[in-house]
């Protein structure tokens, strides 16, 4: 029996998923524990590390509606979302560029891995622009003493995290659809080698034949 599944095809597949969930629940992780160690309040008294636990609970929640709905696995989907999620945890704490920013970082950073260059750019653009939006209207924010200057060098940074990513995603898409064309070529060439050597045992096996029966 012929097997139609690829193995390398199969792990190629599950890695990107197993490593961005990876990557999101231990950023996570690491951020309660700083709220935790170093606890603050956003603008409705909630506590830092009660709005990352929501962020988690949204996580959660897409998770399970990806595995139970099979158009909804897609990254596409899940990242979409949490552009708008991820603004309004930011906009709902007390410090520009605090930990909750982080979650900036990750969206984007997950989201430019699983998408086309062009998606990624156009999503760290739109990132960028939520973050201009919101910064101004923390409290005591003012491009006079300083605020601003610090805004733009977070920008620079979503812009190095972002557009690096798809660079990088581009590129190994390149070398991906290299290594396809290349794997193909072998085994087509293997193929011709296969029947090449067919013929060649069927002449032998003919020329043989007269002499053997005489």
């Amino acid at each position: 029996m012929r097997r139609s599944a690829n193995p390398a095809g199969s792990e190629l597949q599950r890695f990107p998923d197993r490593a961005l969930l990876a990557l999101e629940w231990g950023s996570l992780a690491a951020l309660l524990l700083i709220t935790l160690v170093q606890p603050a309040t956003g603008r409705t008294g909630l506590p830092i590390w009660a709005l990352i636990l929501i962020f988690a609970a949204y996580l959660l929640l897409v998770e399970l509606l990806r595995h139970l709905v099979r158009r909804l696995h897609p990254f596409t989907y899940k990242y979409a979302l949490g552009l708008p999620v991820s603004g309004l945890i930011y906009f709902l704490g007390a410090e520009p560029g605090g930990p909750l920013f982080v979650l900036f970082f990750l969206t984007v950073v997950c989201a430019t891995a699983t998408s086309t260059l062009r998606g990624g750019l156009l999503y760290t653009t739109g990132v960028a622009v939520l973050v201009v939006i919101i910064d101004p209207t923390f409290p005591g924010w003012s491009p006079g003493e300083g605020d601003f200057r610090d805004l733009g060098a977070r920008l620079v940074l979503l812009g190095v995290f972002g557009f690096g990513t798809a660079i990088l995603r581009r590129r190994l898409a390149l070398e991906q659809e290299a290594a396809g064309r290349t794997r193909g070529e072998g085994e087509r060439l293997g193929e011709i080698d296969r029947l090449r050597n067919l013929f060649i045992s069927s002449v032998s096996h003919d020329l043989r034949t007269p002499t053997s029966t005489r």
